[in-house]
């Protein structure tokens, strides 16, 4: 089976002041994840198919390169790498990041992308 189901490049870090840093880097087919927990894991394919559906579900593609608001005085900070084929994404944020309209709802793209890394790596942010 081909592996054209992972990333060429990916890494997410996210930074919150209560919890720190969290980061999660591809190498190779599986994700090192460091932080308060440190792990290794090799996510299945299925579990990357989910991934990539749900990226594209929530726009990923579309996202701003810089979500910036202001200063980090008691909030949260996020960075996004991913190159995949001829995708690619470079985004980052402070205290702020991508929204869309679901049934007249503003939602937080931000935290579908959180629950979906959860999903694909088993970590908690």
């Amino acid at each position: 089976m081909s592996k054209n189901y992972l990333p060429d490049e990916m890494e997410f870090c996210y930074f919150k002041i209560d919890s720190g840093f969290t980061c999660v880097k591809l190498d190779g087919s599986k994700l090192v994840v460091t932080g308060p927990e440190d792990d290794i894991v090799e996510p299945s394919k299925e579990k990357w198919m989910v991934f990539w559906e749900t990226l594209e579900e929530i726009g990923v593609g579309e996202w701003e390169d810089d979500y910036d608001k202001c200063c980090l005085a008691d909030g949260y900070s996020w960075e996004l790498k991913i190159v995949y084929d001829n995708y690619s994404i470079d985004s980052t944020g402070m205290n702020h990041g991508p929204t869309r309209v679901i049934g007249g709802e503003l939602v937080s793209s931000l935290d579908e992308f959180l629950v979906a890394l959860e999903d694909l790596s088993g970590v908690e942010f």
